[in-house]
């Protein structure tokens, strides 16, 4: 079935109907998370041989989920063939890959970020009422605050 939306897809592609061309684009998206590894490859292939490499749409798709599958698919001789064919594919994979890590290390990043700002947050409030209870502590009168020294000869 996703063979077919591929194709009905590079068709519509070709001869400019937009809206059949979305239709199939989205019926392609339901389909392909759940293809089996081996079908994977197949529907890469197709999508490598029938759609120009300008089509970004299907051809992103088609490596954002094998990116997501890799570990799994490098154990099948499809798909290392499907690499030895098709040179792009080795490069999309890699460009693909690299985009997913980067946009995860952003995520990351924009976390710990995040995490940093209320911890120092935290850490001032806390600083505020340690100075308030320094300044009223009965001890306080013979000290000045923040060890400026001895107030009191």
């Amino acid at each position: 079935m996703a063979s077919a939306n591929a194709l009905v897809y590079a068709m519509a592609d070709k001869y400019n109907v937009t809206d059949l061309a979305v239709l199939a684009e989205a019926k392609f998206r339901l389909i392909l998370s759940e293809l089996a590894d081996e079908a994977l490859c197949a529907i890469v292939d197709i999508v490598i041989t029938t759609t120009p490499p300008s089509c970004k749409s299907l051809r992103s798709m088609v490596f954002t989920e094998c990116v997501g599958r890799m570990r799994t698919l490098v154990k099948h001789e499809a798909f290392i063939s499907l690499l030895g064919e098709h040179a792009e594919v080795g490069l999309a994979l890699a460009v693909e890959g690299y985009e997913t890590m980067r946009t995860e290390y952003d995520r990351v990043k924009r976390q710990l970020d995040d995490v940093r700002k209320t911890v120092m947050s935290q850490c001032e409030a806390r600083k505020q009422v340690a100075d308030q209870e320094v300044v009223a502590s009965p001890f306080y009168g013979g000290f000045s605050d923040r060890g400026r020294g001895y107030r009191g000869r």
